[in-house]
């Protein structure tokens, strides 16, 4: 399925506005969870980019993060792992891991990472 057809344009920031960067595989088998993700981010009115790129989550998540103005970035690969980083933390360990993450999981997370930005507590994953 395609990731644009079901998203269709929900990418709210452009170029390099202060933004979560996510990095997604392009082949995703389940565009849901990546959806989910999006509205938690959504929920706090936190600005994100999608970019598709291929690798494993950890890898897309510190690559997301060293790009993003904010520092935060996640990674979903093709196997559903969802990871959340910090441009601060060390290449191979993330602030958050996921593998085979749920819908509620998944927005939980993008709940997570938007109150990384605004230097809130966490919530507790699923």
């Amino acid at each position: 399925m395609d990731i644009n057809g079901v998203l269709g344009g929900v990418d709210r920031a452009r170029g390099n506005l202060p933004a979560v960067i996510i990095l997604h595989n392009p082949l995703l088998p389940d565009p849901t969870l990546l959806t989910e993700l999006i509205y938690g981010l959504e929920e706090e009115e936190v600005l994100f980019q999608l970019r598709a790129s291929n690798g494993g989550a950890i890898e897309l998540a510190f690559q997301a993060a060293q790009g993003s103005v904010l520092g935060v970035g996640i990674g979903i690969d093709k196997e559903l792992n969802i990871v959340l980083h910090h441009y601060r933390l060390p290449p191979g360990d993330p602030l958050i891991s996921l593998f085979g993450a749920s819908q509620e999981a998944a927005r939980i997370l993008g709940n997570n990472a938007a109150r990384l930005v605004k230097g809130i507590p966490l919530g507790n994953i699923v």
